[in-house]
């Protein structure tokens, strides 16, 4: 999936976190999440759940 991040939101106390629900089975709330930073930018961070990993670039 490709979301468009604001680049205003960047270094400027924001996080992704990515949700997930599967139909009878378990959510997971913060099943990935990662501070929006410069730094961190491509930087694979690993999901808890359903998502393998999170990443983004500006």
């Amino acid at each position: 999936m490709r979301v468009d991040i604001d680049p205003s939101w960047v270094d400027a106390g924001y996080k992704l976190r990515v949700e997930t629900s599967v139909e009878n089975a378990d959510n997971v709330q913060a099943d990935a999440e990662i501070e929006l930073t410069k730094a961190n930018q491509r930087t694979k961070t690993p999901g808890t759940g359903y998502v393998r990993y999170i990443r983004y670039k500006l």
